[in-house]
């Protein structure tokens, strides 16, 4: 018996690299992000704190590299005012879409 474990690749294996931050705010974040997405090895970022409302568009942070999901704080999800919110953007290479539930 091995004590470890091998797997075999295949040519349909994919390599996924993620980001993940409490950002604390994206809003004054808009170069830093643009930058960072331009050359970055990561296919997802997942952004908690975003504090963005509907009046951002997701084309301020996120070139078109990257199809952008987002669950901004509203009045209606929320009765705090301001913060919260989460992002998620996916590499448009692949094929994604939000699911409601």
């Amino acid at each position: 018996m091995n004590d470890h474990t091998q797997i075999e690749a295949t040519k349909h294996d994919i390599k996924l690299n993620m980001y993940i931050q409490n950002a604390h705010s994206i809003r004054n974040k808009v170069d830093e992000i643009r930058h960072y997405t331009k050359s970055s090895p990561f296919q997802i970022f997942a952004l908690f704190e975003t504090w963005l409302s509907d009046d951002i568009s997701d084309n301020e942070h996120f070139n078109g590299r990257y199809n952008v999901y987002r669950g901004d704080r509203t009045e209606q999800t929320s009765t705090r005012s301001g913060g919260g919110g989460a992002l998620i953007a996916v590499d448009a290479k692949f094929n994604s879409r939000k699911i409601v539930l």
